[in-house]
Parts: C-alpha cells; sequence; structure tokens
C-alpha cells in the first residue's frame, strides 16, 4: 500500500472540511473580494499596525508570564525577584520584556493617531457610529493594560505611580467618603496598595482586560465588514457631509443596498494565484484568511460600485504590506529594547514606607498637571468622566448639533472635521493643550505660571 503524500493529505482534508463547511468558498471569498485603491494609503494600515502590536504584546506577555510569579509579600517581593531574573538571568529574557515595554509605549500612540485619522476623515458618521464607539473603548482598554502591567515589577517607580493613579480613579477626596473608599477597595483590595493590589491587577492584566480587547477586535471587524471602508474625503460617493435639512441617520448611507444585490464582486478566477487545496502554501493563505472566513459574510461595500480599474483584490495586493509591517515592527521594538535598555532596569524594590514622590508614565503627565488647576472634584471627576462619554458618543453628538450649528452659520451642509474649521480646530485646540500640560509637567517645578485656582502652578 503506497504511504499518502503530505499534498494527498492536505487536499484529502480539505475535501472533508468542504463536504462539512463550505471552506474552500469561503477562504476564496476572502482573499479575492475587492477593496477600493485608496485603501491602499499608509494611514488605511494604521488600524492592522495597531492589531499587530497587540498580537505581540499577547506572545511576549505570554512568554513573560512563564518566569512571573505574583506575589507583593516581602522586600524585595517575589514578584520582584521574578521580573529581575527575567531581566538579567533568563535567555533572552530582556529581549522579550523590552519587546513588551516597547509595544506597550508604542501601541498608546499608534492607536490614538489611527482614532485622529477616523475623527479627521468623518468616518465615525453614520453607518459607522458603533464602530466608533468600539474603537474608543479599545483604547480604554489599552490604557487600562498599560495601568495594570506596569504595576507588575513591583518596584518602587512603579508602586508610587499606581498608587497615586488608583487614589485618583477612586475619586480622591472628591467623591463620598463611602463611595470612594468603596471604589479604592475594589482596586487594590485594602485600604493601601499591598500584595492584593498586585494580585488583582495581574489577573485584570492577564485574563479579564485581554478577553475584553479581544472581544472588542472581534466586533470591530465585524463592524469594518459590514459597512466596509469609508470613502475618501474627495470622493463623488461621500455623503458624510450632513445637510442642513436634517435627514434621518438611515439616509445618510453612502449607498442603499439594491434588492437583487448577490455579493461582493470578487477577483476573476483567470486573475487569481494559482494555490490550489494541494498547494505547499494553501495553509498559509488559509491561516491569513481564515478569521474572516469564519466571520458573516461581508456587506455591500463601496468597492461593489466602483470600476474594476479603481479596485484591487485583497490577496495578494491589499495584504503584502501587512507582514512588511509586522516585520519592521518586531525589528523596530527589538532595537528599542537592546539600545535603550536604561529604561527597562528596576529601581529598588516597592516600600511602602518610602516618601518619594510618584512620577506618572508620560501617557499620563497631561492628566497629572491638568488636576492642579482647579478643584479636586472638577478636575479628577467631573471633567475627565464628561469627556469620556463626550468621546464615546461624538457621532451623536456631531451628527445632532452640527446640522443645527451649520444652518446658524448660513453653511448649506455639515463637513467632516478635515474640512469644518468648528470640529477641525477643536482636535487642534484638545492636541494643543493636551502638549501643553504635558510640556508643562516636564519642566518640573522650575516653570510655575500664575492661576486663579491654587495660587501660582509648578510643573512636575
Amino acid at each position: 500500500m503506497a504511504v499518502p503524500r503530505p499534498r494527498q493529505i492536505q487536499a484529502a482534508l480539505v475535501k472533508w472540511l468542504d463536504q462539512r463547511y463550505a471552506f474552500s468558498e469561503s477562504i476564496t471569498r476572502e482573499l479575492y473580494r475587492r477593496v477600493p485603491n485608496y485603501t491602499a494609503a499608509f494611514h488605511h494600515y494604521l488600524g492592522g499596525t495597531v492589531v499587530i502590536l497587540i498580537v505581540l504584546e499577547f506572545i511576549t506577555g505570554f512568554l513573560l508570564g512563564l518566569y512571573y510569579v505574583p506575589d507583593g509579600t516581602g522586600i524585595p517581593s517575589p514578584a520582584y525577584t521574578s521580573v529581575n531574573q527575567i531581566q538579567h538571568t533568563v535567555y533572552l529574557g530582556w529581549l522579550i520584556r523590552g519587546v513588551h515595554f516597547w509595544g506597550a509605549n508604542l501601541l498608546i500612540p499608534l492607536a490614538l493617531l489611527h482614532l485622529i485619522y477616523v475623527y479627521w476623515t468623518g468616518s465615525y458618521r453614520a453607518p459607522r457610529e458603533l464602530n466608533w464607539m468600539v474603537g474608543v473603548l479599545m483604547l480604554l482598554v489599552i490604557l487600562a493594560l498599560t495601568i495594570t502591567g506596569e504595576l507588575l515589577p513591583w518596584d518602587s517607580r512603579t508602586y508610587l505611580a499606581r498608587g497615586r493613579e488608583i487614589t485618583i480613579l477612586s475619586g480622591g477626596s472628591a467623591l463620598p467618603f463611602q463611595l470612594g473608599t468603596l471604589i479604592k477597595y475594589l482596586l487594590q483590595g485594602g485600604p493601601t496598595t499591598g500584595p492584593a493590589t498586585l494580585q488583582r491587577f495581574f489577573m485584570a492584566h492577564i485574563f479579564l482586560l485581554p478577553g475584553l480587547m479581544t472581544s472588542l477586535i472581534y466586533l470591530h471587524f465585524r463592524f469594518i465588514r459590514k459597512d466596509g471602508p469609508a470613502p475618501p474625503l474627495v470622493s463623488p460617493n461621500d455623503s458624510r457631509s450632513m445637510p442642513v435639512l436634517l435627514a434621518p441617520v438611515g439616509d445618510q448611507r453612502v449607498s442603499a443596498v439594491p434588492v437583487e444585490y448577490r455579493g461582493q464582486e470578487l477577483e476573476p478566477p483567470a486573475k487569481r494565484q494559482p494555490i490550489g487545496s494541494d498547494h505547499v502554501l494553501f495553509p498559509l493563505v488559509a491561516g491569513i484568511a481564515l478569521p474572516g472566513a469564519l466571520m458573516p459574510p461581508a456587506g455591500r461595500h463601496i468597492a461593489d460600485d466602483m470600476p474594476a480599474d479603481e479596485t484591487h483584490p485583497f490577496f495578494p495586493d491589499h495584504f503584502w504590506p501587512y507582514p512588511v509591517i509586522a516585520a519592521f515592527t518586531v525589528i523596530t521594538l527589538g532595537l528599542l529594547a537592546a539600545l535603550l535598555q536604561r529604561n527597562l532596569q528596576l529601581a529598588g524594590p516597592a516600600d511602602p514606607r518610602s516618601s518619594a514622590a510618584p512620577h506618572p508614565d508620560w501617557f499620563f503627565l497631561f492628566l497629572f498637571q491638568f488636576l492642579k488647576l482647579g478643584p479636586e472634584f472638577v478636575m479628577s471627576f467631573v471633567i475627565p468622566l464628561l469627556v469620556v462619554l463626550a468621546l464615546l458618543l461624538w457621532p451623536l453628538i456631531d451628527s445632532g448639533l452640527g446640522p443645527r450649528l451649520a444652518h446658524r452659520l448660513g453653511w448649506s451642509s455639515w463637513p467632516v472635521p478635515g474640512r469644518n474649521v468648528v470640529t477641525g480646530s477643536l482636535l487642534v485646540a484638545v492636541g494643543g493643550f493636551l502638549a501643553f500640560l504635558t510640556g508643562w509637567s516636564l519642566a518640573g517645578p522650575g516653570l510655575c505660571l500664575p492661576w486663579p485656582f491654587n495660587g501660582p502652578v509648578c510643573g512636575g
């Protein structure tokens, strides 16, 4: 009896799957769906780069978890000792920890850039409001992952900074005493930051938040498949500029779905890559298409109404930059880990008796400085809560108030922020204010400015 070759086994397995699930058809439909040519611009790959970084964080976090001990008792604690061992003793531990550390630091600005691009182009408008909300929640989860992960080394620097952040999150003295105490106990497991805090942050960092992030990524991609890419700012098909005569949200879609719509147009078979079920590369391309193939069928996209010469197939034309981006990202993070070792060195072990001033991470410098500018209740609770709600509900605020404001200004429509002096200036003003607060904090106590509340306010 002849021994079957690997390719024969592979083809037989695919045939077996096809008899039970439209496996090959789903892979083909995912690989050779057509996307608009304008989506090949670099800014359309920002979201994919964020997902690549998240996957790298999951992988390196798993490897670090093989050696990490989540125990904060004693000075130095087993948690501190295990991180020190990873950094100095475990084979390539410094590299894995460095990639994880710098990946987390790059993830925040890249996610912000992606969110700013979506805002600037008005891609949050109907029918993509829910996807914007999911994206904002993803940004908040990224920040939560960073906060919880920074405490895990359990050295004095991260211990003091997290203690201050927990005080802010629990409302400090801004909330009623009973409510503030309840939130603080839920976050840190006791009246002070201690071993119970480390245990809670560890569980949130490796179980709760990654699970929530995975669910949000799934929802994000499902909405993208349903609604497709937004049209470019310069496009005859762009209906994101809302008319002053307020139309129902359903009337602001890019295009209505025809009754006889039978699915997306695919790349003609004669132009597809000759990769059949027995090809050596079939497992690779099937793995590429599998996440999308397991999702519900894609909805009608703008590419379905465009000429063939203005679109291209997802594979290989649109997909090939992603492996390049992934390789470049890994190399960049590895170089940062190798060249900037000083940022990875631990401070002394965490000690509750320490009286040193806490130093926040760079992405929270603006918040620590902002808290000095007014009453604690307003600055630490009311304004941050309103900002988060406004960011989350921005598509509804924009569609509700924008056309009315346009009518008062005598405009014929309410353009997207990239063409709107009001919402475009709002983005520039907010970004400038946050940059000013960050620079003010970095300047240290030497830079003091007069302020109507709390006397002159100094940096640091």
